[in-house]
C-alpha cells in the first residue's frame, strides 16, 4: 500500500510542467537585399548586352521557440514535452522571400514512461535500422538535406506502437514493437543497440548495430556500423568510419537479398559547418554545404555480384590558411566491367589587402569524362544539385571561370571582372562569355 501511495505522488509531481513556453516576439530578424548590373561579352557570338538583377529578403518572427515540459523526481514518472523550433532563424511563422513561411507547427517531441534509465516511448515511430551518415570534407552530415547520408536506414517499416530502451551516458538500447495500422494484425519489430562515442571506455569510439523483422512476411534487415574520432593534437584529428546494410526479403518470385558497404576516412582540422557556403564557383550551397575542414575520402559498394564502387574523395580547407578560400572534390565510378566514371572540380580564392581595399581572385574548373552521366554521391531528402554541369551523353566537359573581385573602393559595393568560359572540350570549343558586374548589398 506504501508503494502505490508512493506512485501515485509521483505521476501526481510528474503532471507539473515547468515554463520554457513559446512567447510572443513580433520583431523583424532580417532585412537584407542587394542590386547588381553587369555588362559582358559573348566571346562566341560577339555580341554584348546588360543585365539587371535585384534581391531582397525579409524574415520576420510572431513566436520565439520553446517548449513545455513535464517533470519527475524518482525512479517511475511520465514524461511530455511539447516544442516549437525555430526554423531558418523565422520563428514560429512569419514573411521570408517575399511569401507566407509557415515555421514548424508545435509538436509533441517526447512521450516517454520513465523506469529509472529504462523506459517506454508511446509516440509513432519505425521498425527499420542502419541509416549511415559519414563526416566528410563535403557534402558531410549536418545539412538538413542529409548530403552525408551514404546508407538509407532499411527494413519495412511500420510506425504505430511502442519502444522500450534504456539509455545512460555510455550506451542506448532501443527495440520497437509496431504494427502497420490499426485491427490489421500486421506486426514488425526492430532492436537497436548504440555505444556512444562520449562512453567512459574508449572515448570517440561510437558503434551500432541492428535488425528488424516483419512477422508476417519472414522479411528482414541488418546493419553495423562505427566510426572512431582520434585525435592527433588539440587542432588534427583522424575518423574513419565503415557501415553496412542488408536486407532479405520473404522467398517466392519477389525475393531479394542486397548488402551494402560504406565507408569514409577524414583527416579534419575542424568541426563540420551544416549550413556555411564554400564561396568559390561550381561549389553551390545544397551541392557542398556540410563542409568540414579537412581531406575525405569515402567509398560505396554493392557486395551483388557485377556491381561497381563508387569512391569521391573531397578536400576543403577551412580557415587553415588565414584570407584563403580552397576546396576540391571528385566522383569516380569503377565498374566491374565498361568504363570508369570520372568527374572532378577545384577552386582557390585568396583576398589581398591592400588599405581598405580587399582584392579577391577566383579560378575554379571542372572536367568530366566521357563515361560520366549523373552525380554518384547519395542524392538526399531533395539535395537535387549537383556541382557538375550538364553535358551530352557520351561527350567530355571541360570548363574554367576566373574573376577578380574589389571592395572597399565604394561602401558597400562589390565591382567585379569575370571570365566564365562553356565547355572547352566540345567539338568546337565554346569559348564563353566576359562580364564586369557592380553590385552593391548590405
Amino acid at each position: 500500500m506504501k508503494k502505490i501511495v508512493a506512485m501515485g505522488a509521483t505521476v501526481a509531481l510528474a503532471a507539473s510542467m515547468f515554463a520554457a513556453e513559446p512567447a510572443a516576439n513580433t520583431s523583424v530578424v532580417s532585412f537584407t537585399g542587394n542590386a547588381s548590373v553587369e555588362w559582358g561579352v559573348d566571346l562566341d557570338s560577339k555580341k554584348t548586352g546588360f543585365k539587371n538583377n535585384t534581391w531582397t529578403e525579409i524574415k520576420t518572427k510572431l513566436f520565439d521557440a520553446g517548449d513545455k515540459s513535464t517533470s519527475g523526481s524518482g525512479d517511475i514518472w511520465a514524461e511530455l514535452v511539447l516544442k516549437v523550433e525555430d526554423q531558418d532563424g523565422c520563428g514560429f511563422n512569419g514573411w521570408q522571400n517575399g511569401a507566407w513561411k509557415s515555421g514548424n507547427n508545435a509538436k509533441i517531441d517526447v512521450a516517454k514512461f520513465h523506469f529509472g534509465d529504462f523506459y517506454i516511448g508511446i509516440k509513432e515511430g519505425d521498425t527499420q535500422v542502419g541509416e549511415l551518415d559519414l563526416n566528410t570534407a563535403l557534402r558531410s552530415t549536418g545539412f538538413w538535406a542529409n548530403n552525408g547520408r551514404w546508407l538509407p536506414a532499411v527494413g519495412t517499416n511500420y510506425t504505430q506502437g511502442i519502444v522500450a530502451g534504456y539509455a545512460n551516458n555510455n550506451a542506448e538500447v532501443n527495440v520497437d514493437f509496431r504494427s502497420d495500422a490499426h485491427y490489421t494484425n500486421n506486426y514488425a519489430m526492430a532492436a537497436e543497440v548504440a555505444l556512444k562515442d562520449s562512453n567512459e571506455f574508449v572515448n570517440g569510439l561510437a558503434a551500432k548495430a541492428g535488425f528488424a523483422y516483419v512477422f508476417e512476411t519472414e522479411d528482414y534487415a541488418y546493419s553495423a556500423s562505427t566510426a572512431y574520432k582520434v585525435a592527433i593534437d588539440d587542432k588534427y584529428y583522424v575518423k574513419p568510419a565503415v557501415g553496412m546494410v542488408a536486407t532479405k526479403a520473404s522467398e517466392g518470385a519477389k525475393a531479394t537479398d542486397t548488402m551494402y558497404l560504406a565507408g569514409t576516412v577524414l583527416f579534419g582540422w575542424g568541426d563540420t559547418n551544416g549550413y556555411g557556403s564554400v564561396g568559390l564557383p561550381y561549389f553551390t550551397d545544397d551541392s557542398s554545404r556540410g563542409m568540414t575542414p579537412g581531406v575525405s575520402v569515402s567509398f560505396k559498394k554493392s557486395l551483388a555480384k557485377d556491381t561497381e564502387i563508387v569512391i569521391v574523395p573531397a578536400f576543403y580547407l577551412g580557415d587553415l590558411v588565414e584570407n584563403m578560400k580552397a576546396a576540391a572534390y571528385s566522383e569516380i565510378s569503377i565498374p566491374s566491367k565498361g568504363d570508369t566514371k570520372l568527374a572532378i572540380g577545384a577552386g582557390v580564392g585568396y583576398d589581398v589587402k591592400v588599405d581598405d581595399l580587399t582584392i579577391t581572385p577566383k579560378f575554379a574548373c571542372r572536367y568530366q569524362n566521357k563515361a560520366y552521366d549523373s552525380q554518384l554521391a547519395p542524392k538526399n531528402d531533395g539535395a537535387k544539385d549537383n556541382m557538375f554541369a550538364q553535358k551530352t551523353a557520351g561527350s567530355e566537359h571541360f570548363d574554367v571561370t576566373a574573376s577578380v573581385d574589389l571592395a572597399g573602393l565604394i561602401n558597400n559595393t562589390t565591382f567585379t571582372v569575370e571570365y566564365v568560359s562553356g565547355n572547352l572540350k566540345a567539338d568546337t570549343a565554346v569559348k564563353g562569355t566576359v562580364n564586369v558586374r557592380a553590385k552593391i548589398s548590405f
